[in-house]
């Protein structure tokens, strides 16, 4: 395929401020997608219209420009809607011939044409192009079992006049949300906790759980909220709404890990491998808007960016952004390449965040604590790429499926290092510990995670896993939280480890990788990246397809020998392997680097008074959930520059932006 010559021509440094003029005046024509609904029990009072559309209105943001309702007595279901496929006649709610089934739909079914297609041999009749009403008809068709026949990202709701029964399901991985309460009058839905929180008698109380592993991930894992009594659906799960037995939560899928025996050849797993990254990327191309791609210059958006350009007529239409700052914060030069190598149509854009006033309006969109820093970009990203395109492909799973993080390989390394004598690794730990490296020393991250590693080591197997992915660490929430929280929390025995452990006693197959693997595709992928992305695209009205994410594809890297993952200390391996010769050897073999902002340097410069206005001692107190004094302290060390504290501070400045937005509603 002739490939034209790359377009370099959007390459600019901007303020915040200057794309402020664009949302603003855009807000209102942007298209997404979102759910909700309501439905009564035993007899209950009939649902009110008006409070459906409230439901619909607090997630507008998600689909301005189509919004449809269905109320009948005891059952109301809502949507706005994003219009990628069949634009013109795909209103939802979507109902079977005769009514009696109903169907409101957030997401896409890559594989609708061949089931419609299957469907239609059945005899089923249809009156749109989309892909909303072959899941009606499939479930006519296979009822609870049509799950397994979709292909895509979703969340849906379906409500069955026949047996009054209401059916509600998330795709396998989590791509879309869905959240949910009931009691033992109703049940109420949606893609975000604002429009659950608009039905009266939502009582606002803070899940203490909820906070607290907030604290040790950043997030706050599913399935919690940070609300008691309000839930996310786990990712492969449904649910059924019963007049008679009420509500039951049922898993459908799970990804195996079970090595498969009959082939062991490498060129094996390569090629297959390849075939499927291919065939994902394929589906997910299809649209009937403007596509494009997010470019880190990565492996993982790379090898999208590259198999898009083989399966294209045209160039592709690439985003990239960089912070400006150190040079760590900016990976441009690797993105430029990669457009350059496949004649991509590349726009990118220098970051200097207005970060004090686009904070608030992030904090809105997360719905809970997320405190997540890499969110940042990938709004800004989104929003520019919104400019362009309505749908954009990413690079996300590849560290989950293929062991891209360093913690796997330190994770591996520490089996053998946590031989030595516990007694020489405490002492060695101690003697870490009482070194104060400079902060203004990047050499100086050596010492640091070597004083993290070490201590590690002293640590059971899974308790030194979580200690590498925890923000707050044990002694550390501690010290932070309220004498009572802390009393409170050691009375019912909170620990986060609990959280991997609940996935790991799930786990099937016999490698410690897989199982790390495994953990975090259910935890960290779903409640941290997915949540983020769909967060921040679906915030200025772009989809984000991830093709890596393809159940196929996953199940397939799974069922790989672990070998093939973590090959020596080669992280990716296969992905490597698959992409030889396509991927440049400069991306696929530069060191990995993450979506990064400097937020030590905001928090020291332009966050310094907003923060300490935010954290003052009143508002501490006001909340009544940690000790100011230790609060006080962090930030006066990471003012003067004796410890770098800007993570463990912005989680704490979210929270209480959190609070402000939706508990004290200002």
């Amino acid at each position: 395929m002739k490939r034209s010559a790359p377009v370099l021509g959007v390459s600019e440094t901007v303020c915040a401020s200057k794309y402020e003029i664009w949302w603003e005046i855009n807000q209102f024509g942007a298209i997404m997608c979102g759910i909700c609904g309501i439905s009564e029990f035993n007899g209950g009072k009939p649902v009110d219209y008006t409070t459906i559309e409230s439901m619909c209105r607090a997630i507008k943001h998600r689909g301005p420009n189509d919004e449809g309702m269905f109320v009948d007595d005891h059952i109301g279901l809502g949507m706005t809607r994003l219009k990628i496929i069949d634009l013109e006649t795909g209103h939802q709610p979507i109902f079977n011939e005769d009514k009696t089934i109903c169907i409101v739909f957030n997401g896409e079914i890559y594989n609708y044409k061949e089931l419609r297609n299957l469907l239609s041999k059945k005899n089923h009749r249809f009156s749109t192009q989309s892909d909303t009403e072959v899941i009606v008809h499939l479930y006519e068709e296979y009822g609870y079992d049509c799950l397994h026949k979709l292909s895509g990202m979703f969340a849906f709701a379906i409500w069955d006049k026949r047996t009054r029964k209401l059916f509600i399901a998330r795709d396998r991985l989590g791509e879309k949300p869905l959240i949910y309460y009931h009691d033992k009058e109703r049940f109420i839905f949606g893609s975000e906790m604002k429009s659950i929180l608009e039905c009266e008698g939502i009582d606002r109380k803070i899940d203490l759980e909820a906070l607290y592993h907030y604290l040790t991930f950043m997030s706050i894992p599913a399935p919690y909220t940070i609300f008691e009594g309000i839930r996310k659906l786990l990712p492969g799960h449904y649910i059924i709404c019963d007049p008679e037995r009420g509500v039951t939560v049922r898993r459908y899928w799970d990804v195996s890990f079970e090595e498969q025996k009959e082939e062991t050849r490498e060129d094996h797993y390569v090629d297959k491998l390849r075939h499927l990254l291919r065939e994902s990327v394929r589906e997910r191309l299809i649209s009937d808007v403007p596509l494009g791609a997010f470019l880190s210059g990565g492996l993982d958006s790379s090898s999208v960016v590259a198999l898009m350009s083989q399966l294209s007529n045209g160039p592709v239409k690439t985003f990239s952004i960089g912070f400006e700052g150190p040079s760590y914060y900016n990976e441009l030069e690797y993105s430029r390449l990669v457009a350059k190598q496949f004649g991509t149509e590349h726009h990118e854009l220098m970051v200097r965040p207005d970060i004090v006033n686009i904070l608030p309006k992030l904090v809105w969109h997360w719905d809970e604590p997320f405190a997540i820093s890499s969110a940042i970009p990938i709004y800004y990203l989104a929003r520019m790429a919104k400019e362009h395109v309505t749908v954009a492909l990413t690079g996300d799973g590849g560290d989950e499926l293929f062991a891209g993080y360093s913690r796997y390989l330190w994770d591996r390394e520490a089996e053998v290092w946590s031989r030595i004598p516990r007694g020489m690794l405490k002492a060695l730990s101690t003697g870490l510990g009482l070194l104060n490296p400079s902060v203004s020393n990047r050499g100086s991250n050596l010492v640091r995670r070597l004083k993290k590693y070490t201590h590690s080591l002293t640590l059971d197997r899974d308790s030194r896993y979580v200690f590498y992915m925890s923000r707050f660490k044990d002694t550390e929430k501690s010290n932070i939280l309220s004498p009572d929280l802390n009393a409170e929390f050691q009375k019912r025995s909170v620990s986060s480890e609990s959280i991997l452990a609940n996935y790991y006693r799930q786990f099937d197959g016999k490698d410690n990788l897989d199982r790390r693997l495994y953990g975090d595709i259910k935890a960290s992928l779903a409640d941290e990246m997915l949540t983020k992305v769909d967060k921040m695209t679906m915030a200025v009205g772009l989809e984000a397809r991830p093709p890596l994410l393809a159940h196929e594809l996953v199940e397939f890297t799974a069922a790989t020998p672990s070998e093939y993952k973590l090959n020596g200390r080669t992280r990716k391996y296969i992905l490597k392997e698959a992409m030889k010769s396509i991927v440049p050897d400069t991306i696929m073999y530069r060191r990995k680097h993450g979506f990064e902002v400097p937020l030590d340097e905001w928090i020291r410069d332009e966050l310094r008074d907003f923060t300490r206005d935010l954290l003052s001692e009143a508002n501490i107190k006001r909340r009544g959930m940690f000790d100011h004094n230790y609060v006080n302290k962090m930030l006066d060390l990471h003012d003067n520059s004796v410890g770098n504290f800007g993570h463990h501070i912005w989680i704490l400045l979210v929270f209480e932006l959190w609070c402000r937005a939706f508990i004290d509603r200002v």
